[in-house]
């Protein structure tokens, strides 16, 4: 539920296309689902934008996104591992879990539009992170 960025002297955080008042640093905590992107200036005053980073199930249990394009299940998970479903524009992107400390605990290449998750992981919250070439993806998990 958290964005990062590095590298810059200032920053300006967007949810959809519109600036969050306040959020200025290099860090934001995300509060609700949606599309974000910062806008970095180095101390030369040259600015870099970041690609959108879909954020989903921020304040809850995971849904599938509105295009459809992204499932992940079960969620919440008692056993076993989570199924992912992706369309064929993501298929050779990175697929990484972190941990509640940020921890990358699992990464693989999405090699087909189905793939099993099979990480051993207690009780408690993750994060998958899905990027291809133009997007970002990423879900909050929870493991019972």
């Amino acid at each position: 539920d958290t964005l990062k960025a590095t590298g810059a002297t200032s920053y300006q955080w967007y949810m959809g296309n519109t600036p969050i008042s306040g959020a200025t640093s290099s860090t934001y905590f995300v509060t609700q689902d949606g599309t974000y992107y910062v806008k970095a200036t180095d101390g030369n005053g040259c600015v870099a934008t970041s690609n959108n980073e879909v954020m989903k199930g921020v304040l809850g249990i995971l849904q599938p996104n509105a295009d459809g394009d992204i499932k992940v299940f079960p969620n919440p998970l008692q056993n076993g591992g989570w199924h992912v479903e992706v369309s064929n524009e993501w298929i050779g992107g990175a697929c990484d879990v972190f941990d509640a400390a940020g921890r990358l605990i699992y990464h693989t290449e999405l090699k087909s539009t189905q793939s099993e998750i099979d990480v051993n992981v207690a009780q408690g919250i993750y994060l998958m992170r899905i990027n291809s070439h133009q997007k970002n993806y990423t879900i909050k998990l929870i493991r019972l």
